[in-house]
């Protein structure tokens, strides 16, 4: 079985995200939010390299442990201290799909982020279009819950879409590790 480990990004690791995401011919169906031309790698690199630095997100990647490979992506953003919830993102490129590498990638996140004594989370928050059934698959197997939906959110190659709310409790978390 192999063996992956999460890791912050450095320049070499953003080459290949960046070099995924400009042969991505679907990028629009991985967000509800707007999808804009991505810059060149010098101005994205930048921009991403201080979000990295932002001690209120996390950007990972996950490497196979063995050849060093970058195999995907994971973002967790909107953290909220208040509230002790965040949100998270993830992609992988299309030759990684289909592998069990998103549930590799979210469980070592999930592990991560609910024992982070900064964060202090109580709650890990995912969305997905209802059209996106790998992502529904694989959050519901990793024990999320389906809080709601906000209707029409996505509107993919001229079709709407639900986008689905998904939530994994501390407690939840836990007792599945146990």
């Amino acid at each position: 079985m192999a063996d992956y480990r999460l890791l912050t990004p450095g320049l070499e690791e953003l080459a290949a995200i960046h070099a995924w995401k400009t042969r991505e011919p679907h990028r629009e169906r991985f967000t509800c939010r707007p999808v804009a031309p991505l810059p060149p790698f010098d101005v994205w690199s930048e921009r991403m390299l201080e979000r990295i630095g932002d001690p209120e997100r996390r950007h990972r990647i996950l490497v196979d442990a063995d050849s060093g490979e970058t195999l995907g992506e994971i973002n967790g953003f909107d953290h909220n201290p208040r509230n002790h919830s965040m949100e998270f993102g993830y992609y992988l490129p299309a030759a990684n799909r289909g592998r069990g590498l998103g549930t590799a990638m979210i469980r070592l996140f999930l592990g991560e982020a609910f024992d982070d004594a900064e964060l202090r989370l109580n709650r890990i928050n995912a969305t997905t279009s209802d059209g996106n059934q790998a992502s529904k698959r694989v959050l519901e197997k990793l024990g999320f819950r389906l809080d709601g939906r906000n209707r029409e959110s996505y509107w993919i190659d001229g079709e709407r879409y639900d986008q689905l709310c998904y939530s994994l409790l501390r407690r939840e978390w836990d007792a599945g590790r146990t």
